[in-house]
């Protein structure tokens, strides 16, 4: 039997594996694979293939939104924006859903049904369920993954931005993803490339970062 087969066996993502393509390829797939780590309810905190997983179990079997929070702002760094997205909605729509039923602000939640368990009044881990919602549904707001930062921001007279300059921290030239909430269901350019905003606002893309990139968008 593998006991290596906890979230925590996928956190090399979080530091960074430019240099071990193969092993972040393998993890990546873990990640984004129904009935791997990856369930209707978020990233659970044992693979759930696993022969000790527990579909109610405690840290063998439950969805915990700061895991959720790390590897969203891991994957931006990667410029996987798609399956950024997907992980924070799956996140919201499991908090949301159980707290309209159970009304409780949860610790964590069962991977076998999204109902919320444990301390039902933990408000520390609701802390990643409002960054979520600010990044996806908050007009004007502009994010990235953990190493890089937005300075420069230019905003038109509703508070949206028009420009902005995305600094590396760390790394060599890679691809940094962002997310900026915009009017919904409008057409843009960003950095002369048409894009469809969503109902939201939300639209998310990848830019190469060379210590620094520059965002301008305009609205078409």
């Amino acid at each position: 039997v593998s006991w290596n087969m906890g979230i925590a066996g996928a956190y090399p993502i979080v530091a960074g594996l430019e240099e071990y393509e193969k092993i972040r390829t393998a993890l990546l797939k873990n990640i984004r694979t129904e009935g791997r780590l990856l369930c209707e309810f978020g990233l659970s905190s044992v693979d759930i293939s696993a022969p000790y997983y527990d579909p109610e179990g405690y840290w063998n079997g439950r969805v915990w939104m700061a895991h959720q929070w790390v590897f969203w702002k891991a994957l931006l760094d990667m410029g996987e924006v798609e399956l950024a997205s997907e992980m924070a909605h799956r996140a919201l729509k499991t908090y949301s859903k159980a707290e309209r039923l159970q009304g409780h602000c949860f610790e964590n939640f069962l991977v076998s049904t999204g109902k919320g368990a444990g301390t039902p009044h933990f408000g520390a881990l609701s802390a990643p369920v409002l960054s979520f919602y600010c990044a996806y549904f908050t007009p004007g707001r502009v994010s990235s993954g953990f190493d890089s930062f937005i300075s420069d921001r230019e905003n038109d007279d509703e508070g949206f931005p028009l420009k902005f300059t995305v600094n590396d921290l760390f790394r060599k030239p890679y691809n940094a993803g962002i997310v900026v909430v915009l009017m919904p269901d409008t057409e843009y350019e960003i950095n002369g490339q048409p894009v469809l905003t969503d109902k939201s606002g939300a639209v998310s893309f990848a830019v190469c970062v060379d210590k620094k990139a520059y965002v301008t968008i305009r609205r078409i």
